[in-house]
């Protein structure tokens, strides 16, 4: 399901600034459509015209800027949702987690570069976005040539047809990239029980049960030593029970670490600092990965309703009674890291 896009563009104009009313109607269109847009952030340039153009058809906004033009001025105040990052790419780690896909327009060596590397990605199965190329007037004929000629001289494999959807109509790269999106596999990675990687691109849906699997869980915690948990959707497994703040599978040729990075965002709108698992716990065929994350202050939470009921923040206690009246997941390992991993005040 094509949620949100993340929009590859330019944050300068061209000469004659020839694709402002392109921007416009397309731009117009996905919110029509309900798709929240997100994109590098900025207020200038067609970044600019793209914030004004979502912004003017009440549409959803997420920017994502690396602090050096953050601190210029250069971002777009207005975004609903921001994050400000490090480095330019850590800004396309956050675009990439957020989206089911992705969007090019004309623009630069920056544009260029995303739209390869979500190429790249997806060629290694590091993920299954598609990718869009707004081809308006014929603007990326050169580098469609390109690949044309990387895949007659074997170097670029015929299935990058399947995620690389050109076309000059808006209306047509978004049917077909929701086409594509309807009936993904997910893969992920094998183990051995210490946690090296044995073998990559396993469908999650036909395991090999001699490996091991690995899953992330997430507790953050609050300066007021309060944990945050989720209630899941009644789509998914454990229906409309609590869980810990954050927790899913890590998919193939990611690390656990990276995993957990990504599930905080995507289920909770939220970008952490990399770390290292606080503890493993195996399991007959998974390695769980616990993640503890202490909060230095307040932040704010982004969740999809149709993804996550409800979030709470919870003390020690509260959450243990949740734990025996089996509103929370009742797992024995689950209570284990309650208790040993969330000292009391």
């Amino acid at each position: 399901m094509l949620k949100t896009i993340s929009i590859f563009c330019a944050s300068r104009w061209d000469a004659k600034k020839q694709f402002k009313l392109v921007y416009e109607q397309s731009l117009h269109y996905l919110v029509e459509e309900n798709i929240k847009i997100a994109y590098g952030g900025a207020n200038d340039g067609y970044m600019g015209l793209l914030a004004d153009s979502v912004l003017e058809a009440n549409g959803y906004l997420i920017g994502c800027m690396p602090r050096y033009f953050y601190d210029l001025g250069r971002h777009e105040q207005r975004c609903q949702q921001f994050y400000l990052v490090d480095s330019i790419p850590e800004r396309l780690q956050v675009l990439e987690a957020l989206s089911q896909g992705f969007l090019a327009f004309p623009g630069g060596l920056g544009t260029l570069e995303e739209v390869m590397s979500m190429l790249s990605y997806n060629a290694i199965q590091l993920i299954q976005k598609p990718v869009g190329l707004l081809n308006v007037g014929g603007y990326f004929n050169p580098l469609l040539e390109l690949i044309e000629n990387g895949k007659r001289q074997g170097y670029i494999q015929p299935i990058i047809d399947d995620f690389l959807i050109v076309s000059e109509d808006i209306t047509e790269i978004i049917t077909r990239m929701r086409q594509y999106t309807q009936n993904l596999l997910e893969y992920t990675d094998g183990y051995d029980q210490d946690g090296q990687r044995i073998i990559t691109g396993i469908n999650r849906e036909q395991k090999d049960l001699q490996y091991h699997y690995k899953s992330v869980f997430l507790l953050l915690i609050d300066s007021e030593n309060r944990l945050l948990i989720q209630k899941r959707a009644y789509n998914k497994t454990f229906p409309g029970l609590w869980d810990f703040s954050a927790t899913g599978g890590v998919r193939a040729l990611e690390e656990g670490y990276q995993g957990m990075r990504r599930e905080a965002l995507e289920e909770l709108g939220i970008w952490l600092p990399l770390s290292k698992p606080t503890i493993t716990i195996p399991d007959k065929h998974h390695l769980m990965e616990i993640y503890v994350h202490r909060l230095q202050g307040p932040i704010d939470i982004y969740y999809d309703e149709s993804e996550i009921l409800d979030i709470r923040w919870v003390t020690k206690q509260e959450c243990l009674q949740l734990f025996e009246q089996r509103e929370f997941i009742h797992h024995d390992w689950r209570k284990q890291v309650l208790l040993q991993l969330w000292p009391s005040n």
